[in-house]
């Protein structure tokens, strides 16, 4: 039997992300598919985040709820948006590739 600290379900960038932020302790990642195979990887969309002057986080609020069917948490998805940014660059320094097109 394999005994861990942490158990992360779910290899793709929240997943790994996460085992990175818990690195100080013995932490499995699980996931039916290989990293380099997650929706992550496989996301037409890009990430949501405001990179230029001329982008507002609104419309990518707005965006990431009306493809949700508006059924997202909106307080969250305004947290995310807001957010984006800070987390987007310190993961681009990890080695995860964002096109900012």
């Amino acid at each position: 039997m394999f005994r861990h600290d942490i158990i992360i379900v779910g290899g793709g960038l929240a997943g790994l992300r996460a085992a990175l932020s818990a690195a100080s302790a013995d932490v499995a990642v699980i996931s039916r598919v290989h990293p380099l195979r997650s929706h992550s990887i496989a996301a037409q969309g890009g990430i949501n985040a405001v990179l230029s002057e001329n982008d507002r986080w609104e419309d990518h609020a707005f965006d990431t709820i009306k493809g949700s069917d508006y059924l997202a948490d909106q307080d969250a998805v305004e947290v995310l948006c807001r957010e984006a940014p800070e987390r987007v660059y310190p993961d681009g320094e990890l080695g995860n590739t964002f096109f900012t097109d």
